[in-house]
């Protein structure tokens, strides 16, 4: 039990600590695309945190059945017993799922509907977090700035240089 929590938690830990810190996870790396904000800035530990709040929940109630089950099961259940022999003590001993099953597969198909019926291509996890996926590749074409008053926009970065050479943006990117 007392792995459990980190175990299962873990993925979500990575997920949130990637995308907060550099909007991508290793496998969004590798496809070249990106977790942002909806306004083209990096993502900021909240937001990160909100797209993963839906996973994390079901995972807790995962956790909450798994630690009930492990709690009314006799000692003698487990004590010298096959990891098969384990798992089926605990099948017995479980009370009903904290989340019916049938609400995770209606998450995982609205998330899928929602995302190709919208053009932006953004599914459930990114409307509550206010984030959006975007190609690194056509990313890379604008420059996010900060203006006078913390005003912060996006630019082509070729009007980020001077007629004289010098770059009219240089030290105020916000993509950095």
């Amino acid at each position: 039990m007392v792995l459990l929590i980190p175990m299962c938690m873990l993925p979500h830990l990575y997920e949130v600590c990637c995308h907060a810190r550099w909007g991508q996870t290793l496998g969004k790396m590798a496809a070249r695309t990106k977790v942002t904000m909806r306004d083209g800035f990096p993502v900021t530990w909240r937001a990160a945190l909100f797209r993963s709040a839906v996973g994390m929940g079901f995972t807790l109630a995962f956790i909450g059945t798994r630690a009930a089950a492990l709690y009314r099961a006799p000692e003698t259940a487990f004590s010298g017993a096959t990891w098969a022999a384990r798992h089926a003590a605990l099948m017995l001993h479980s009370p009903e799922p904290l989340i019916p099953p049938f609400v995770g597969q209606a998450w995982f198909w609205s998330e899928a509907i929602v995302m190709l019926l919208n053009r932006e291509r953004r599914a459930l996890h990114d409307f509550i977090a206010d984030t959006m996926v975007v190609d690194v590749r056509k990313e890379k074409r604008t420059k996010k700035i900060t203006l006078l008053h913390g005003i912060k926009a996006t630019v082509d970065p070729s009007l980020c240089e001077h007629p004289d050479g010098d770059a009219a943006c240089a030290g105020q990117s916000e993509s950095d």
